[in-house]
């Protein structure tokens, strides 16, 4: 008989029989999410661009307020407009554009 399976592998490396495996609890937790889409012109080649990024939390025991409070679905919602407003204005370059314009040096 193998050595290998003596000691209590398989034939791919892997510990068989061992009884300290520990098994994991895994929660899932309810994510609240919304979705913002912009159009804008690239402020190198004054292009139209399309962005869409998708924002979101989680409802879960250790997303909480300043007060300690958990955050409900409503309060995440309104954390995620604001997030997606300043995102909104945010100024967007085609990748492109970007680093031809880093190469010519306007960055500095």
């Amino acid at each position: 008989m193998d050595d290998r399976v003596r000691r209590g592998y398989d034939g791919r490396g892997r510990v068989v029989g061992d009884e300290r495996r520990v098994k994991m609890t895994t929660v899932n937790f309810e994510k609240v999410s919304l979705t913002a889409i912009k159009s804008c012109k690239c402020k190198g080649c004054g292009k139209t661009i399309r962005r869409q990024k998708k924002f979101y939390q989680t409802i879960n025991p250790f997303n909480k307020n300043k007060d300690g409070r958990v955050k409900t679905r409503k309060e995440i919602l309104k954390e995620l407009k604001e997030r997606i407003a300043t995102w909104n204005l945010q100024d967007e370059w085609h990748e492109k554009c970007l680093i031809s314009d880093n190469a010519k040096g306007s960055w500095e």
